[in-house]
């Protein structure tokens, strides 16, 4: 009987060992099947002329009609808008569009950050970081990367290699403003 016991105690060991090495295979092979390939390259078509957006307090506006109306239709310095692409070469992941405060230090001029207005679009005017009736998000309200601090964090999306998106980021100075034409602000738009 105790012979019997020894072979009962073996088996049930090596079918045990037999079921854990099926389940460490299974997990593996999936898990390595929806990894993200990081090491490619993402760009962008921004540059040192394109990047910067520049605005004026003249004539602060509402988040509703930035919204609904197409920003050619708006004066120089009340809506600034940059468009740009991003195009992935053998990359897969997420990516980031940051804006950056730009304004010379010490410049009694600055409109305050709590009345700049920052959103995101697609290339057809498709709202991304808001909602035609909700809010926009204003730019000291925009959250940040513990390691990026000094970028504000736009929209985050994600990509595939080779692909190619198109985004406008558009700013303007709330309606809670008072008009100010002496007034202005500076914001740099990247990505990452």
């Amino acid at each position: 009987m105790k012979r019997s016991y020894k072979l009962q105690v073996l088996f049930t060991s090596i079918g045990l060992i037999a079921i854990c090495l099926i389940i460490m295979i299974l997990v593996v092979n999936f898990s390595g099947s929806k990894k993200e390939d990081t090491n490619g390259i993402i760009k962008n078509s921004l540059t040192d002329e394109n990047d910067t957006l520049k605005l004026t307090g003249k004539l602060p506006i509402s988040d509703f009609v930035v919204k609904t109306k197409d920003v050619l239709t708006f004066d120089e310095g009340v809506v600034d808008y940059v468009g740009f692409n991003v195009t992935s070469q053998g990359y897969n992941g997420d990516f980031t569009i940051f804006v950056d405060d730009c304004n010379e230090d010490g410049d009694e001029n600055i409109i305050d950050s709590t009345y700049i207005k920052v959103m995101v679009t697609d290339s057809e005017n498709n709202l991304l970081s808001s909602t035609l009736n909700g809010p926009v998000t204003s730019y000291d309200d925009l959250k940040v990367y513990k390691d990026k601090s000094d970028k504000k964090i736009a929209f985050i999306d994600s990509i595939n290699s080779g692909t190619q998106k198109e985004y406008i980021v558009k700013t303007w100075v709330s309606n809670s403003m008072l008009a100010d034409p002496n007034k202005s602000y500076c914001l740099k738009v990247s990505v990452e």
